[in-house]
């Protein structure tokens, strides 16, 4: 059995901890609006289903995601694309705060998804380019629990306080 290079022990529990933060972006991005579904369909006077759309247009767009940011890190390297899906992300993030159209609401879902999964596939490589076989399947494993973990318990504390206060699109 292969165990990690020299650089992948000197550095692995910080990497883990930042690759752990970064697989966070989905979970906590579908967590924190399912549970305001209700209050973001009266602030966008939106039709029934338009809301349902917008989660399945998310996870559509993490599926693209994956299949632009393999290619992406394949060509340009690890850094690029995590700075694009970090910064696409947190744009299109505030801009969901900013929007009152049902319609653009649900586009910029998509490109958040497509921002959220540039650290989860980023995550991945990582892993992969500093172990090998049965140690990248356990730093692998961390980083997974990690995001199921926190995501959740962060969600559903923070909604009861945004509700309370009249949401964050009030």
């Amino acid at each position: 059995m292969i165990e990690t290079t020299p650089q992948a022990s000197k550095h692995s529990p910080v990497i883990i901890i930042v690759l752990a933060i970064l697989s966070i972006f989905p979970p906590l991005a579908t967590d924190m609006y399912l549970s305001a579904f209700g209050d973001i369909q009266s602030y966008l006077n939106a039709p029934d289903g338009a809301l349902e759309l917008s989660l399945s247009v998310f996870f559509l767009g993490l599926c693209a995601g994956q299949l632009l940011f393999g290619p992406l890190i394949d060509r340009f390297g690890r850094k690029g694309p995590l700075m694009l899906g970090a910064g696409l992300f947190c744009i299109a993030t505030v801009l969901l705060l900013l929007t009152r159209s049902t319609e653009m609401f649900i586009t910029l879902r998509f490109v958040q998804a497509l921002g959220a999964c540039g650290g989860m596939v980023v995550g991945r490589a990582v892993v992969s380019d500093l172990y090998e076989g049965h140690e990248a399947a356990r730093k692998t494993g961390p980083v997974r629990g990690w995001s199921k973990t926190y995501a959740k318990p962060v969600a559903v504390t923070t909604r009861p306080g945004m509700a309370q206060n009249g949401g964050l699109l009030s």
